[in-house]
């Protein structure tokens, strides 16, 4: 099974618990009972969620799992993992395009893939700005485009989140009669 999670406050949340120096928790995190045993903060978010459904008890892996996040600056600052640039696209707002350059890396065995556009997310916090709107609209476009720039079609897409809860309507309606995006499950959260 292939899946793709998309979201943001979570999903940045545990990708720093595991990315970055000013966190003291194990560099490996596969089941929930070690996630419990190690007393580490990120039990119970999307994250861990993400690295439980991805190994079997022995911890090997099962599923091909990606997490879609912005680059925030936060991250961008704290990040301790290699990251490499893999794309750059352009999404259109109706009023305005911007460039998304889309950076990769892998943690635990999951890919993240982390969209990046200085305007919207090279900011002090997630959200909580005049334009979160345009932000989260940005995102969830940018993700419809790259998961077919990269030939990812994931089994089953989960919106965690308001950020990203319109990408299933959005590829159900303008995306139906293209093949790629056909039989995509949805799962919002």
């Amino acid at each position: 099974t292939d899946i793709l999670v998309t979201s943001h406050f979570a999903a940045c949340d545990s990708f720093l618990r595991r990315g970055v120096r000013s966190y003291q928790v194990p560099t490996v995190v596969g089941t929930t009972d070690e996630m419990k045993d190690a007393n580490t903060p990120v039990y119970n978010t999307i994250g861990s969620w993400v690295i439980t459904l991805n190994k079997d008890k022995k911890g090997n892996l099962k599923n091909t799992s990606q997490m879609y996040i912005p680059y925030y600056q936060t991250i961008r600052e704290q990040v301790t993992h290699h990251v490499e640039l893999v794309t750059s696209f352009t999404v259109y707002l109706s009023w305005r395009k911007q460039v998304c350059n889309v950076y990769k890396t892998e943690i635990d065995g999951i890919t993240y893939y982390l969209l990046s556009n200085h305007q919207y997310f090279g900011r002090d916090h997630y959200y909580g700005y005049y334009d979160d709107l345009e932000r989260f609209a940005f995102f969830t476009l940018a993700i419809r485009i790259l998961i077919k720039e990269i030939n990812f079609k994931p089994d089953v897409i989960h919106c965690h989140d308001w950020q990203v809860g319109m990408l299933p309507c959005l590829i159900r309606e303008q995306n139906m009669y293209d093949d790629f995006y056909r039989d995509i499950k949805f799962v919002l959260t």
